[in-house]
């Protein structure tokens, strides 16, 4: 599956497609109260040689005119940034390869359908307290398990699930504490048997 995955990330394939990608984010406070809630809807296309997120709608609502000003001067910073060569800012996207997986002790438990597809469900938990911390998202990576489902035909990534084990520091605790954070991904084939995702689901507090 590591494999499958890094092969298809050299190949760029989903530079070949423009979609859209709604994301729903909550907070909460101290108390696990929800704060704020926020639905975003986003178009993604390739920009540059790496796909782009085009912020169109927030809470069902269009941009204003400065939120459009504003987005269409971030699209092109990052546009001149690709351009010049430049080392894009942290991204909290988890790409499935060999970095983040030799993190992890694993093991086969399970066979299930996902999606009416057969995969093998593997489970993952951390192999010690000495992993690497190379950005902030690395201080979550490091305490999570979760299962990983495998499409048996083809060894792509069908479904991801992930959870905190314990609160973590981000940064020594100078950038707050990360209490709770779980999520689910969901991939699946297009007609033409190009895997791409399908569903996101994260909270965290």
């Amino acid at each position: 599956a590591v494999d499958v995955a890094e092969r298809l990330a050299k190949e760029k394939q989903d530079l070949h497609y423009e979609f859209f990608e709604k994301t729903t984010s909550e907070q909460f406070d101290t108390d696990g109260n929800s704060r704020e809630l926020e639905e975003v809807l986003a178009k993604v296309y390739p920009l540059v040689g790496a796909l782009h997120r085009e912020t169109l709608q927030k809470n069902g609502q269009p941009l204003s005119p400065q939120e459009l000003k504003k987005e269409r001067s971030r699209r092109e910073q990052i546009r001149r940034r690709r351009e010049r060569g430049e080392k894009e800012k942290e991204d909290y996207r988890m790409g499935f390869n060999r970095e983040l997986v030799e993190r992890y002790q694993t093991r086969l438990i399970d066979e299930k359908l996902v999606g009416e597809r057969p995969t093998y469900t593997v489970y993952f938990e951390p192999k010690g307290d000495a992993l690497p911390i190379r950005r902030r998202m690395d201080y979550a990576l490091n305490k999570s398990y979760g299962r990983i489902f495998v499409d048996k035909e083809t060894f792509q990534i069908a479904r991801v699930e992930f959870e905190l084990m314990e609160p973590v520091n981000l940064w020594w605790g100078l950038l707050g504490k990360l209490y709770t954070m779980k999520g689910v991904i969901e991939r699946g084939p297009l007609v033409d048997g190009v895997w791409v995702g399908r569903g996101f689901e994260f909270s965290m507090k």
